[in-house]
C-alpha cells in the first residue's frame, strides 16, 4: 500500500493534537516548549507533504523558515525558563501565572476598590439619599393636610407640562 497525501495528513493531525494537548493539560514550562515544538513540526510535515503532493518546493521552502523560527524560539523560550526559575524558583504554569498576572491583577483591583469605588460611588449614593432627605424636609414643611392645596399643585403641575409641551 502507497503513503498517500492523506497517511502525511492524519501523522500530522495526530501529532499536532499531541502537542496541543501538552500545552494544554501539563504544568511544567519544559512540558509546554516541548509541545509548542512538536506542533511546529507536525505543520512541517503538513508543508512538506503538500509541497511533495503539488510537486514545487514552497512547503519544503516554509518548512525550513518555520525550522528556524522553532530554534530561535527554544532558545529564547529557554532563556525565559532559566530567568523565571531563578526567579520564582518553579517552572509550574499554574504558580507562575499566579504570581506573574493573578496577584498583581487582584491587588490593582483592590487598589482601585479602595480610592475609587468606595469614595465616589459611595459618594454619589450618600450625596442623592442626603438630597433626597432634604427635599423630602422641604416637602414636610409645605404640606398642610388640605385637599384643596394639593389639588392645586396638581393642577399647576399639570398646566406647567401642558405649557412646556406646547411651546417645545
Amino acid at each position: 500500500m502507497p503513503v498517500t497525501l492523506s497517511h502525511y495528513l492524519a501523522v500530522s493531525a495526530m501529532l499536532f493534537v499531541i502537542g496541543v494537548s501538552g500545552v494544554l493539560l501539563r504544568r511544567s514550562l519544559l512540558v509546554v516548549l516541548m509541545s509548542v515544538e512538536l506542533m511546529l513540526n507536525a505543520a512541517n510535515l503538513a508543508f512538506v507533504a503538500f509541497s511533495r503532493a503539488i510537486g514545487n518546493m514552497d512547503g519544503q521552502i516554509i518548512a525550513l523558515f518555520v525550522m528556524t523560527i522553532a530554534a530561535a524560539e527554544v532558545a529564547v523560550g529557554l532563556a525565559i525558563v532559566l530567568a523565571v526559575f531563578r526567579v520564582r524558583e518553579t517552572t509550574n504554569v499554574d504558580e507562575i501565572h499566579g504570581a506573574v498576572l493573578v496577584r498583581p491583577a487582584a491587588r490593582l483591583a483592590s487598589t482601585l476598590w479602595r480610592s475609587f469605588d468606595s469614595p465616589v460611588t459611595g459618594g454619589a449614593v450618600n450625596g442623592s439619599t442626603s438630597a433626597a432627605k432634604a427635599g423630602s424636609r422641604a416637602l414636610r414643611r409645605v404640606r398642610t393636610g388640605a385637599l384643596q392645596s394639593y389639588a392645586l399643585s396638581v393642577a399647576l403641575g399639570a398646566i406647567a407640562v401642558l405649557a412646556f409641551w406646547l411651546l417645545k
